[in-house]
Order: C-alpha cells, then structure tokens, then sequence
C-alpha cells in the first residue's frame, strides 16, 4: 500500500470511527465502511482467519447503533420470540461464531445442530415462518453466543414484544414493528461486507444458519478454504430476498465505494 492510499484509509476509518450513523444517510459514509472492511478481509486473508474482519464488524455496528440508542425498543434479556425464525448470515458470521469455541464446546453445540438440521433442513424460507424452530444455540431462552451472533440476530429489535409473540409463536399474522434505523443499520453493513467481500474475490452469499453451522463444525478446513476464495457453503439453503450483483442498486453502491462496477 503506497502513501496516498494509507492516507485515503486512514481517512476512511476516521470518517466511520463511531460507526455508520444512519441518521445521516450519506453514501460516503458507507462507501468508507466498504473500503475498511475491503482492507480487514485482506488482513484476514493473510491471517488465514476472520477474526480481523469481524472483530471489526461488530465493534463497529455497536458502535453505530448508540447513534439511534434513544429509540425505545422493547427486547430485552430473555425475550427471544425471533429465534424461532429462519436465519442466514455470511460465511465470515458464521466461521467466526465457530471460530469462538473450543473443542469441548464444538461437540456439544454439534449435538444441538444437528438436533435443529433434522428438523429444518429442505423446508422452504415460507414453511419456515409456520415453524417453531428455536435456534440451536438458545438456552433456556437466551442466546449462548450472544457477542457473536449473527447480523441479523444483532438488529432485530420491535417496539412490542408481546406483539413479537402473538406473531411468532401463535402465528396471528401481525406485522412486526421494527423501527426503521434499525432496518437500515442491518442493511447498511450486509451490503458493504458483501461489497468487500466481492471486491476481495471471496464468496459473499449468506446462507441458512443452521445447515451453515453444521458444515462449519464439521469442516475444519472450512476457515482456510473459504479465505482462499472456496464456496464452501455453496448448495445450502440461501435467503428468499437474496440481492445479487446484478441489482441495479448493488451494483450503484459498489461502483461508489470502489470507483468500478463488480
């Protein structure tokens, strides 16, 4: 890296040294995540390890999130009507969650997994929201891996959770009210890990949670396969509103970060 693009990345991590605020809605600011992270993925390409890269993500959306902290939001410890839904997430999410475990841990979550694949494998995103499947890593109601958890685990949030069990337990057909902020942190940061991840060559696709899990329990070649540019979760279940670098919008956000089309 020569001394005009150290400048340009140090100027970028300034730029979203608190995270992403939201409330500004400014392309550069995402466009700054993008390249920083763009940058993490080769340190962890190097590192043969994600940790560089999603130490990063999740440090830096904490800290985008306090932008909107004065929002009332009725989750709270113990409330865990959404993890009963499907959930996807990025091979980096999911290796990293894996990644956190050690080898007594692995076995024991393994068992849950596999429990959970049993019973959720080939059913479809729309079967699924009729299904009382509780993640495989939730514990007399609270998540195991909480400071690891996936994105879209880490931005759900409602203003009402008894509203929340009406609608995802008993099935009421109520909409769930997710302020908007929220909606756009998560969007905000899946688009630009998935932006650097394609700029580096890397598999950017999220799939389903639970058969993720369990390859990457299973595979401890996983990790290194993957950094080395191997769709390693290829052929698992992938979310019903997958955004691919086709879309126009995609296309427009990646062209701003990088100055290319992908």
């Amino acid at each position: 890296m020569d001394t005009n693009e150290q400048d340009s990345l140090r100027d970028d991590e300034r730029r979203i040294a608190r995270g992403v605020d939201v409330r500004r809605n400014d392309a550069d600011d995402l466009a700054a995540l993008m390249r920083v992270l763009h940058h993490l993925v080769g340190k962890s390409i190097e590192r043969r390890s994600v940790s560089p890269l999603m130490d990063f993500v999740w440090s830096n959306l904490t800290a985008g999130a306090e932008h909107v902290s004065s929002i009332r939001i009725a989750c709270a410890s113990g409330c865990s009507h959404c993890c009963n839904l499907w959930v996807e997430a990025s091979a980096p999410e999911v290796l990293f969650t894996v990644g956190q475990m050690d080898v007594l841990r692995r076995k024991s979550v393994l068992q849950s997994v596999e429990a959970a694949c049993s019973r959720t494998a080939g059913a479809s995103f729309e079967e699924r929201a009729t299904m009382l499947t509780p993640c495989p890593l939730l514990e007399g109601d609270m998540c195991t891996i909480y400071a690891e958890r996936p994105l879209v685990c880490r931005t759900a949030a409602s203003t009402d959770a008894e509203l929340c069990r009406r609608s995802l337990i008993h099935f009421s057909g109520e909409d769930i009210p997710v302020p908007l902020p929220w909606t756009s942190i998560r969007n905000n940061y899946r688009v630009a890990l998935e932006c650097a991840l394609h700029r580096a060559g890397l598999p950017h696709q999220a799939r389903e949670w639970n058969e993720s899990l369990r390859l990457a329990l299973t595979d401890e070649t996983a990790e290194p396969r993957w950094l080395a540019g191997v769709d390693v979760f290829a052929g698992l279940p992938m979310p019903r509103d997958t955004v691919t670098t086709t879309h126009p919008h995609w296309r427009a956000l990646y062209a701003h970060a990088f100055g290319s089309l992908p």
